[in-house]
């Protein structure tokens, strides 16, 4: 099994670590996954394929101690013409993805290297939704407390999401959608339990 540090990694994004959970308030768009993890593989690992790629992540996986219903798993894969390849890794809870965690395989002359990126050990939650995205939604704005009516208009379908805030973990839905009418499209993640807005993003150019 590979050896698991903090130090940074090339290709993959950082955050700023994780938040405080005991904190009483819910930050909107407050992501709280851990911050970038970096595991060295076992020199003369050969990987030469996304399934080869795969076994190394699933070896490291069970590790890490990510087990099922959690997955990492290999969703795509580049190369850069000098003999290293890079297979990009998202996670995954009850085929369910988790928003925000990514991860990155670098291979070296068919060889692995290590593994870096950012996901979560921990989860464990009903993935059941209670309310629809349309639900989850509409009680979400009346939460706000405005007087205008809701005017849904949905850009494509929501989908179903692990949303890891400063708080809690949630199943939630993404979606694209105008809440009132006239008012901006946003990329918005509501909890599919306890409606609420997690993250809250205008679309419109201004």
């Amino acid at each position: 099994a590979g050896q698991s540090t903090d130090k940074p990694a090339t290709g993959v994004s950082t955050s700023n670590g994780s938040p405080d959970k005991d904190a009483d308030e819910l930050l909107v768009g407050e992501s709280g996954l851990p911050s970038v993890r970096y595991v060295e593989i076992e020199a003369g690992t050969p990987v030469e394929s996304v399934e080869q790629a795969q076994q190394v992540v699933d070896q490291q996986s069970a590790a890490l101690g990510i087990e099922f219903p959690a997955s990492l798993a290999v969703v795509d894969n580049t190369e850069d013409g000098l003999g290293n390849s890079y297979y990009q890794i998202d996670q995954y809870y009850s085929e369910i993805p988790v928003y925000g965690a990514s991860a990155l395989l670098e291979v070296q002359n068919n060889e692995a290297e290590f593994l870096s990126g950012i996901w979560e050990d921990n989860i464990e939650l009903v993935t059941e939704p209670t309310y629809s995205a349309e639900e989850a939604l509409t009680i979400a704005a009346n939460n706000l407390g405005s007087t205008q009516e809701t005017s849904l208009e949905f850009l494509g379908q929501p989908t179903l999401v692990i949303y890891i805030s400063n708080l809690d973990t949630h199943l939630a839905w993404h979606m694209k959608a105008r809440i009132f009418a006239g008012s901006d499209y946003e990329e918005l993640i509501v909890d599919a339990h306890n409606p609420n807005f997690l993250l809250q993003v205008s679309l419109e150019l201004h």
